[in-house]
């Protein structure tokens, strides 16, 4: 998965060893976060911890996917 953040303009992509690809696209900085957004390496350390969780699959305790969550909330 791969999304550009609204507002910073950063590229958030999901990488095969579970971790995180965070790019400046303005600096051509980088970092490589964990999907708890902790950062693992590269120039870039910082980025929204919400989409870093987002684009490393952490979903709402107890549920497989937002949809499943959103739908028992309401139940």
């Amino acid at each position: 998965m791969r999304l550009r953040h609204a507002y910073s303009g950063f590229i958030y992509e999901s990488r095969d060893d579970g971790n995180v690809d965070v790019t400046d696209p303005k600096t051509g900085q980088s970092g490589v976060f964990t999907p708890n957004a902790v950062w693992v390496s590269g120039d870039l350390t910082h980025g929204d911890h919400h989409m870093i969780g987002h684009i490393g699959g952490k979903t709402a305790e107890g549920a497989t996917s937002l949809g499943q969550y959103s739908n028992r909330r309401r139940g």
